[in-house]
């Protein structure tokens, strides 16, 4: 399992595919899928910041930050008798570039706060992270779990990314991801291998192909089939002249031949605002409806709803409903969520809840959800400039479920931040639009993906750059 997530990071870096990836049983399910959300242009000099998040009026998060923007705590309470009450602490520490150091979770024990678990970063001079640490806490000491060591290639891409787990007192194989670029820093290939009888043994390969704007045109998965890779999974993307994805067509391969599973196509507003998604299946030689998501904007770009729809015989039906309303900042302060059985009632979901005019977003399992903001000032201390490209690493990490992302864009252009799985296929974009130079900061949910390693791209003109992120539930 540990073995994919690894190599799920590096894999997924490469690929910049617009939607997660079709079901193998040709059932999409797709239904949170805020790809694309055009942001207001403000200055990154004043920002705002999640304080508190209640979900239900049963989960409370209460954040704090430091001078600089970073999030130095996240506490979780639950609602009990008619009070709060303590569950889990998250703290964090930067070095003085803003990366994270340490990320410690307790858990309320009684009276007191008790250790859990904790992760360590190590980077190297020039700021890439060579080390990655997990541990837990047991008998009243600090034991090791598991570790990741990258290495990098002469333009500071990842190039090898190792992963061992602590077994009889020693670290011990486990798995491998073996990267390669084009001269640009386009991910072309990631190799998967396992530990086994003292060998590597290879796993999956998959590969990419770019157009001449660098746009991914094509990505196939192959696995390793005793002495040679077989062919298992394709997408292939088609744009517009804005560069958005209007269309990807996913195919497995089965008895020698691509055949057709799931196609994905995208419609978007003057505003580059995704309006539509429709999810289509491959059945009986033809491409038959199967779902599809509509959403709805203010005059500054907010959403303000989602409706997700599934094509039952011969119409459109309703499915689910997210409605969102924002305060004059930009910030989302309530996302609602509703099923429909006759008539719209709350019912719990996913719901994301952006802010900072769509540069970040939280998101919880709930019907209702409720945030209120924090200025914060002083966010060009944390040590990345505008005078040049940078993505730095994700904290906490690993994380569960939520992670932040900073990076820096030298000039203005368009910006892509995109998730990868253990595939190579994208999961998520949470970028995706015309940017001007400046620092900016988003925040990233995994509460829909599994635990595993995931890598996160930032691409802009000729700029590119990856890292890996751990999930853990």
């Amino acid at each position: 399992m540990k073995f994919f997530l690894l190599i799920s990071v590096l894999i997924i870096w490469l690929f910049t595919q617009a939607s997660p990836q079709g079901n193998n049983d040709n059932k999409p399910n797709h239904y949170k899928i805020p790809l694309k959300l055009r942001e207001s242009h403000k200055m990154n000099s004043l920002i705002y910041q999640p304080e508190t998040a209640t979900y239900d009026d049963t989960v409370k998060f209460t954040y704090t930050y430091d001078n600089e923007g970073n999030c130095i705590s996240k506490l979780l309470q639950l609602w009990s008798k008619g009070n709060w009450v303590n569950n889990n602490l998250y703290t964090f520490t930067y070095n003085s570039a803003g990366q994270i150091l340490i990320q410690l979770e307790q858990s309320w024990d009684i009276n007191s706060w008790a250790n859990n678990y904790r992760l360590t970063y190590v980077y190297s001079g020039s700021g890439k992270q060579i080390t990655y640490l997990e541990e837990y806490w047991q008998a009243n000491a600090w034991v090791f779990i598991y570790r990741t060591l990258t290495t990098y290639d002469n333009s500071d891409y990842p190039a090898n990314s190792l992963q061992q787990s602590w077994t009889n007192n020693s670290w011990t194989n486990t798995s491998q991801a073996l990267i390669t670029y084009s001269s640009s820093g386009n991910l072309l290939s990631v190799v998967l291998q396992n530990w086994g009888n003292n060998n590597w043994v290879n796993s999956s390969n998959s590969t990419n192909t770019y157009g001449p704007s660098g746009n991914l045109l094509l990505n196939i998965t192959q696995t390793w089939s005793g002495t040679d890779w077989v062919n298992t999974y394709k997408s292939a993307y088609v744009y517009n002249n804005s560069d958005k994805v209007i269309q990807e067509l996913q195919q497995n391969w089965i008895i020698n031949t691509w055949i057709n599973i799931n196609l994905l196509s995208y419609t978007y507003d003057n505003s580059d605002n995704l309006t539509q998604q429709t999810y289509e299946v491959w059945e009986n030689l033809e491409w038959k409806n199967y779902n599809r998501n509509t959403y709805s904007y203010d005059i500054s770009n907010n959403c303000l709803s989602q409706f997700v729809e599934t094509w039952q015989s011969t119409i459109w039906t309703n499915g689910q409903k997210f409605l969102y309303s924002f305060d004059d900042n930009g910030n989302c302060t309530q996302g609602e969520s509703y099923s429909w059985n006759g008539a719209w009632v709350l019912d719990r979901s996913d719901i994301q809840l952006h802010y900072n005019h769509n540069k970040n977003f939280i998101n919880y399992f709930a019907s209702i959800a409720k945030v209120s903001y924090v200025k914060v000032t002083g966010v060009t201390a944390d040590k990345i400039t505008m005078s040049k490209f940078n993505l730095m690493q994700n904290y906490p990490n690993p994380f569960n479920p939520e992670t932040t992302i900073k990076y820096s864009i030298a000039h203005n252009g368009n910006v892509k931040l995109t998730v990868y799985n253990e595939i190579g296929s994208r999961i998520a974009t949470i970028v995706d639009e015309y940017k001007p130079a400046g620092i900016y900061s988003v925040q990233f949910n995994g509460n829909k993906f599994a635990s595993g390693v995931y890598l996160y791209r930032l691409e802009s003109g000729n700029y590119s750059d990856a890292k890996k992120f751990v999930l853990i539930k």
